[in-house]
């Protein structure tokens, strides 16, 4: 079973980009790397979340292994080195120079450590397609819904989110995506939205897809699927 960690997540985009000539836009590269990119604002949100990534493994091996920096220096310090030297408008080997076989070699290791104590199985990539598909549909939706014009962009704020959660899927992993439709549920009962979930189609139908999605990630990779604030929300409308 392909397992999912931040490891594992790092040592891909790394793994990826090592096959690139050194030669090519730095840029360019990002943009095939992180799956495409509408804009500069986009790509640098992307670049900014996968530098995220070391620490949060470092923290998880850590807490869970009792490992200490000597047995993360080398890869930690070479990546940090390749983000911090990178020309994103210069070629792509002022950030992969950095990454030599002994990084990949040692993330690797690093991330069969954690697949073991917070590995989750991998959402197909058609799965996030067809989540992608419904939550774009929904903006739609409630866009053009006759509902209190605050309400409307609160609602369509959060679900924008969850879409940006799927797009960096690659990045952030199911966690990622698990916390966004559950930031989405959980902000009904808090900023007066529950209301629209019982009195309207539409937040009917908002509410019906995040549940929907918060089973999807809960039965497929293990998440747990609600917080406080969410099952709150979900007993009032039951």
């Amino acid at each position: 079973m392909n397992l999912d960690d931040p490891a594992g997540r790092l040592l891909s985009v790394l793994s990826k980009g090592s096959a690139y000539p050194q030669n090519m836009p730095c840029r360019q590269v990002w943009v095939e790397l992180l799956g495409g990119v509408p804009s500069e604002e986009v790509l640098l949100s992307k670049l900014g979340k996968l530098m995220q990534l070391p620490s949060e493994i470092v923290e998880l091996l850590g807490r869970h292994y009792g490992l200490t920096e000597q047995d993360w220096a080398h890869w930690s310090s070479q990546v940090t080195r390749a983000f911090l030297s990178q020309n994103i408008d210069s070629h792509w080997g002022s950030f992969a120079s950095h990454i030599d076989h002994h990084t990949l070699n040692y993330l690797r290791m690093q991330s069969s450590l954690l697949k073991q104590r917070v590995g989750r199985e991998i959402l197909e990539e058609d799965r996030l397609k067809e989540l992608r598909a419904q939550f774009s549909d929904l903006v739609d939706q409630v866009l053009v819904a006759n509902i209190d014009a605050r309400i409307k962009q609160e609602l369509v704020s959060r679900l924008k989110a969850v879409i940006n959660s799927v797009d960096d899927y690659q990045i952030t992993g199911s966690i990622g995506l698990s916390r966004s439709i559950d930031a989405a549920i959980g902000a009904t009962a808090d900023s007066g939205l529950g209301r629209v979930l019982t009195d309207s189609e539409i937040g009917k139908r908002v509410f019906d897809c995040l549940s929907a999605a918060a089973n999807l990630v809960t039965v497929t990779v293990g998440v747990p699927q609600l917080t406080f604030a969410s099952a709150s929300v979900i007993a009032a409308v039951s």
